[in-house]
């Protein structure tokens, strides 16, 4: 207590930052539930987007293949056409993550 009492100031700044830190991490856990859900054990591909569908249905070129991936986005996930369309325009690297099924069209759950 009597460091409290000879330095206000470094107290002050102390018990400032001490609540700045819990307020923060308590503000970190509470928007965890709004985080969209995501099925575990999603397969990874990295390319480039080189084509979207009207219906947000969109085509995935990986450098060194020859074969192009398309994906719709699965029910539930973040992805919009908005942000595919910034993708295809900017020939942006794009992370997918996704579901492999029998079907030519896979259902994708992150495209960022």
């Amino acid at each position: 207590m009597t460091l409290i009492a000879r330095y206000p100031r470094i107290a002050a700044w102390g018990i400032s930052l001490a609540l700045i830190a819990v307020l923060t991490l308590g503000g970190m856990q509470a928007l965890k539930p709004l985080e969209p859900k995501v099925p575990a054990g999603l397969s990874h591909l990295y390319g480039v987007i080189v084509a979207v569908q009207q219906d947000s249905v969109f085509e995935l070129r990986v450098q060194g293949q020859t074969k192009t991936h398309w994906f719709r986005p699965a029910p539930g996930s973040p992805i919009s056409i908005q942000h595919l369309l910034r993708h295809l325009h900017e020939r942006a690297g794009t992370d997918v993550y996704y579901r492999a099924t029998s079907q030519g069209v896979w259902p994708a759950w992150i495209a960022d």
